[in-house]
């Protein structure tokens, strides 16, 4: 918070669903999108959670300034930003807060100028620095963040490796059930051709074309984990700072 911000409102929701997220996990995202959503009179916070609402080091903000128009629609708060920036949208959003973020809403002035941002933007959890870009390392504080280069290895090499390493221990053992699944199809497939026994090509071409999907997929879906700047430690203690931009 910077000095002089005031806290309005704090209620649950989902975090934007990308087109990798309903196209891979689906329904899923109902548990893993998980987040909350802060109001001050300044700016809205985004907060991704685990399932349980816990905090999983990660932050993002969005000022008034950057925004067209915020608005309930249903149980969505759609963000639409300025400058052709497009839209973000919120998906379920508490029934019982629909009324007071209406109201809300009505009190919150867009004018002005954003400094540092145009868009959503995540923050450093541990100094609170913008982080507009995808960085490896927060240019204030040094805090390290998990990089897309050792998510893609590891999806590659290890079941559902790329998973693990980014804290989605579900994502996970889901995803390497599946490799499993498909490894198992092609090494019997590939023992039964070895020991001369006549083996079913289309249960080898599936075990092969599945395993390639989901490696595909774990690897373009870890990139959009990524993306959430998660430290490399579990554990982060916020230093205090001076006012940000906003």
């Amino acid at each position: 918070m910077e000095p002089g911000e005031t806290l309005i409102l704090t209620t649950t929701g989902y975090s934007p669903a990308t087109a990798l997220d309903k196209l891979g996990i689906g329904l899923f995202f109902i548990y893993l999108k998980r987040s909350l959503l802060v109001f001050t009179d300044r700016r809205l916070f985004h907060i991704p959670t685990t399932p349980i609402y816990r905090y999983r080091n990660s932050i993002a903000q969005i000022p008034y300034t950057c925004c067209e128009s915020i608005q309930i629609k249903g149980r969505k708060l759609v963000v639409n930003y300025k400058n052709g920036e497009g839209t973000e949208k919120f998906f379920g959003v508490s029934g019982r807060e629909k009324k007071k973020i209406r109201e809300l809403l009505k009190t919150i002035s867009f004018d002005g100028k954003s400094v540092g941002t145009a868009r959503r933007v995540h923050l450093c959890p541990q100094c609170g620095a913008l982080l507009p870009l995808w960085v490896p390392e927060c240019r204030k504080c040094k805090l390290k963040f998990k990089t897309g280069t050792i998510a893609t290895a590891l999806a590659i090499l290890f079941p559902g490796g790329g998973y693990y390493y980014l804290r989605q221990p579900f994502l996970g053992t889901i995803t390497a059930l599946i490799e499993i699944f498909a490894g198992a199809l092609i090494g019997v497939s590939v023992y039964d051709l070895l020991s001369g026994v006549p083996a079913n090509l289309v249960w080898l071409g599936g075990g092969i074309l599945l395993l390639a999907l989901v490696k595909v997929f774990a690897v373009a879906h870890a990139r959009v984990i990524v993306a959430e700047f998660i430290p490399r430690q579990k554990t982060i203690t916020f230093q205090t700072v001076t006012a940000l931009p906003h």
